[in-house]
């Protein structure tokens, strides 16, 4: 289990926003925009290109965690753990002071790899969800607290099933800001985001 707990950790640890925002920017993308070190701030900060290369590279490092576990480590609990703290590496990455974005690509990356349909199932309400509300934190947070919901309907393990409580609940703090600028209207929406 510490094996996958590391492995997850550091590969969540490659900060793809951040570093996109330094090389192809030069700034710090937590010091832009919405301050979240994630593909929908790159998206608003840079442009859709960059965005989208971002989410490609979180959903990867987080499919790779769950992957290299499986040929490691065999289990599933230890699968499910290293996508897990991939998440988690994302979101707390220790040689940012644990500032980083909000998980949603790498949640998704790491499903795709533990279970491909509910993988699957999460990017296509994040898609709807975020046409239909103009907002991509509805389709994020949505997702976050139907997981463990989707993993207890699929009989999952109980270890499983609190590590995927632990991330609603953690994916419920994250969005509260964007919730109170939502119905403040104050939140910056997808389609004024993607024309630039």
């Amino acid at each position: 289990m510490i094996g996958s707990i590391v492995l997850g950790y550091l590969l969540g640890n490659f900060q793809t926003a951040y570093l996109i925002g330094k090389f192809f920017g030069k700034i710090d993308i937590r010091q832009k925009g919405s301050s979240n070190a994630g593909a929908s701030n790159v998206t608003q900060v840079m442009g859709w290109k960059f965005g989208v290369l971002t989410a490609l590279a979180d959903i990867l490092k987080a499919f790779l965690a769950v992957e290299i576990s499986l040929l490691i480590f065999g289990g599933p609990v230890e699968a499910f753990t290293a996508g897990t703290f991939a998440v988690l590496g994302h979101i707390f990455p220790f040689y940012l002071k644990f500032k980083g974005g909000k998980g949603l690509a790498s949640l998704v990356g790491m499903m795709l790899a533990f279970k491909p349909e509910i993988g699957l199932a999460m990017m296509a309400s994040v898609l709807f969800l975020t046409i239909a509300t103009d907002y991509i934190a509805v389709g994020s947070l949505t997702v976050y607290l139907g997981l463990p919901v989707l993993l207890f309907f699929y009989g999952m393990e109980k270890a499983i099933l609190l590590e995927s409580a632990a991330l609603a609940l953690l994916g419920l703090w994250l969005h509260i800001g964007n919730i109170k600028k939502i119905l403040r209207k104050e939140e910056k929406g997808l389609r004024a985001t993607i024309k630039r």
